[in-house]
């Protein structure tokens, strides 16, 4: 669900965008909630993005990353993940949508397991990471991945793009997209993996949904908006689906919503998964009781997990885009 530490000029750069429209369909913002005492979310309800409100200074949110969001402390205990769950998924997609791709880049690639997996696909591939402690794992495992983001300026460098659970992080995702646009070769294809506020969890827990993470989450996106940004910044979208991710399935997040009305939320967080500050890869590690009881849960959920899917409704959104438009800019 989270993703390690990402710290860098861009996400806490100046901002360059009308924050007072949305900018996915240019639509005023029309409705808040209040979250916490200090952030609302203010939403769009023509195409349901939504964002945090007040966007967070630079200060603040390399403050919040260094003390309650550092997670660079895990990455030894992290290592290599042999193949992550959704490495199928994204093979998958790359053949069907870029067969004739050589080269792939991931931005945000944490320790590297995503990348580690496509290289043994036949693909070359490179990555950028913000939090050196575990680009140090990637680079130690032999990958080509680089402490810091896509140069300014580098254009056509790659014939793939992942982003996932990045982009929401951004408080520029302009900029971030135009140079994701302009490192990508022509006709190249950009796959990108966010939280979907128009998720069926997203509609029904509101402000105690498991993604909405203030104030590192900055953006969310449905599939409307999703597809609208995109096509604003000079991209095609070939494929917009969702699936559960990592999210716990309703059944088991609602029990877990009811225990932590109850306090009993932070206990069972600790005995479930031994530390409360633990990344998701880290959480997997449960006792074998508990993984019991969650593989139950998800086992009968399944059918409506697929028809939730189907009506994208997923907690997770993935969408393919092609660059399309002239020369970078």
């Amino acid at each position: 669900m989270h993703r390690l530490m990402r710290l860098g000029d861009n996400q806490f750069s100046m901002m360059t965008m009308n924050l007072s429209v949305c900018p996915s369909c240019n639509s005023s913002w029309q409705s808040t909630q209040v979250v916490t005492a200090t952030y609302a979310v203010l939403q769009c309800k023509r195409c349901r993005m939504a964002r945090i409100d007040p966007i967070p200074s630079a200060d603040e949110l390399t403050k919040f990353y260094h003390t309650s969001y550092s997670l660079g402390a895990f990455a030894d205990s992290i290592g290599l993940e042999k193949k992550p769950y959704y490495t199928d998924k994204i093979t998958r997609l790359i053949r069907e949508f870029a067969p004739k791709a050589q080269e792939v880049c991931e931005v945000g690639c944490s320790s590297g397991s995503l990348l580690n997996a496509l290289s043994g696909q036949g693909w070359r591939v490179h990555g950028y990471e913000l939090a050196d402690s575990t680009a140090r794992v990637a680079r130690n495992a032999g990958l080509n991945v680089i402490t810091g983001e896509i140069p300014q300026g580098q254009q056509g460098a790659a014939d793939v793009i992942i982003l996932r659970h990045c982009l929401e992080h951004t408080r520029d995702i302009s900029e971030q997209l135009k140079q994701i646009r302009n490192y990508l070769r022509p006709d190249g294809i950009f796959l990108m993996v966010v939280p979907n506020y128009g998720s069926s969890a997203s509609r029904f827990f509101g402000r105690r949904w498991q993604w909405l993470n203030i104030p590192e989450h900055i953006w969310y996106f449905s599939p409307a908006s999703a597809a609208a940004v995109l096509g604003r910044n000079q991209f095609k979208v070939e494929l917009i689906s969702t699936t559960r991710g990592d999210a716990d399935c309703l059944p088991l997040h609602l029990l877990l919503d009811i225990l932590r009305r109850f306090r009993f939320f932070l206990k069972l967080k600790r005995f479930v998964s031994g530390d409360i500050r633990a990344p998701r890869i880290l959480a997997r590690k449960r006792n074998p009781w508990v993984r019991g009881i969650e593989k139950i849960l998800n086992f009968i959920w399944f059918p409506a997990q697929w028809v939730i899917n189907r009506m994208q409704r997923g907690e997770e959104l993935w969408v393919v885009a092609r660059r399309s438009g002239g020369a970078p800019t």
